[in-house]
């Protein structure tokens, strides 16, 4: 790819993208670049299946284990738990637009595990996480979720990925976006939530539950 990846001084990944042209969504629609994640396939409960390689030692039963792992990610290397994070965010979407209110802090997690992502940067998860903030049935997770956090491989690549796997109409909803609605800017967002969720040497906030 063209855009840089790197570790700023906050702690934040560089993305390299504030200088993204604009892009046509479905120039290339339906090409697929050699390399390329394919379109996930979304399950009948609305989640999308990435069946990754998850170490079965790892429990992920519920909130307060998905927190635990959580706290296992590096937040200024998550890319080596890649497959858990996705696995965790879905998770955290069919608990939070189920029955379930939780007694904590628990609705915080798909918000920390989108940034986590976002800082992997792998453009396959942008449609995954559209879906989250467009496409929810909770009407809370829909305003709470931040666009921003579908931005993590850049806005062109991003926009780029999801005209070329067929999802035109995701791709000139979040050009509409970018052009109208983008507030805060995509690096300061992250730059905020990097310090809402962890101190300065990377210790994950959050408590437990």
């Amino acid at each position: 790819m063209s855009r840089s990846t790197n570790i700023n001084g906050t702690g934040v990944v560089d993305h390299g993208f504030r200088h993204a042209s604009a892009f046509r969504c479905g120039d290339r629609a339906g090409r697929h670049k050699a390399g390329q994640a394919s379109t996930p396939r979304e399950l009948p409960n609305g989640s999308l299946d990435y069946r990754a390689g998850v170490p079965n030692s790892v429990n992920l039963s519920d909130p307060a284990a998905r927190r635990e792992a959580l706290r296992m990610v590096d937040v200024d290397d998550p890319r080596p738990h890649h497959a858990m994070l996705r696995e965790i965010f879905d998770l955290e979407r069919t608990w939070r637009e189920g029955p379930d209110n939780g007694e904590s802090d628990e609705f915080e997690q798909i918000y920390l595990t989108a940034f986590l992502l976002f800082l992997i940067g792998d453009p396959a998860d942008s449609y995954r996480l559209y879906g989250a903030k467009f496409r929810t049935g909770d009407m809370d997770l829909g305003i709470g979720f931040d666009a921003q956090a579908i931005f993590g491989a850049g806005r062109r690549e991003t926009l780029r990925w999801l005209s070329e796997n067929g999802h035109t109409d995701e791709c000139a909803h979040l050009s509409d976006w970018l052009s109208q609605t983008e507030d805060p800017e995509i690096e300061d967002w992250a730059r905020q939530v990097r310090d809402y969720f962890y101190s300065p040497d990377g210790v994950l906030l959050l408590d437990e539950l």
